[in-house]
């Protein structure tokens, strides 16, 4: 019988930001991710947020044979790393959700992610993009009101990340004839996500 393997981020050897992690912290973000995998796969463990995990304490400690404070320890240095956040429920175990590790390009700076922007943006939507990716990448807020609903900081940087330059483009496209709403930096990055969620969904996005 074939056993089965985790997988460990490239991005844990390669990126400084996670020089720190212990080897049993990046061992539990790939138990940890796993299961997220498994969630998106049955869509059992989903809200609003996307796949989450729910994976106490306890059962951390018996599945890794790892002592108390090491599991709690850990759970908290890889949310202060941008690699799980946590929503607390009203049952034991608290929502996980992952987030995938930076890689190496992203890591030296934001705007990397949308290569050669500036050819296709003015001078001040550059400018409010930068603000928005700057913003967002080191966590100024905690959350936003996207939508009627309480997104967070992590979370809005995960989908903008699944965005490309085209992306991005087409979205400022679609509102510079609407000035208002052009220099509105919550309309603007509420267009952005939604325009990411969608993708991720495999459904065309129009800005209205």
């Amino acid at each position: 019988m074939e056993d089965n393997f985790y997988k460990m981020p490239v991005s844990f050897f390669e990126n400084e930001k996670y020089k720190e992690l212990t080897y049993v912290e990046k061992c539990m973000y790939c138990v940890l991710y796993a299961r997220y995998e498994l969630s998106q796969k049955t869509k059992k463990f989903t809200d609003e947020l996307g796949a989450y995990v729910l994976y106490t304490v306890k059962g951390l400690m018996s599945y890794m044979n790892l002592s108390k404070p090491t599991v709690i320890n850990g759970l908290k240095h890889l949310e202060e790393c941008n690699l799980i956040f946590r929503k607390k429920t009203d049952g034991k175990a608290d929502k996980i959700y992952i987030i995938e590790p930076e890689t190496v390009r992203k890591s030296k700076g934001a705007m990397e992610i949308y290569p050669n922007i500036e050819m296709y943006l003015d001078e001040y939507e550059f400018e409010i993009l930068s603000k928005i990716i700057v913003e967002i990448s080191h966590k100024k807020r905690d959350s936003y009101k996207l939508n009627h609903e309480t997104v967070s900081a992590d979370r809005i940087l995960k989908m903008l990340i699944l965005l490309d330059t085209g992306d991005v483009v087409q979205v400022f496209n679609s509102i510079r004839q609407h000035e208002a709403i052009r220099n509105d930096f919550i309309y603007l990055l509420t267009s952005l996500y939604n325009f990411a969620i969608n993708k991720e969904k495999g459904i065309e996005y129009t800005i209205v």
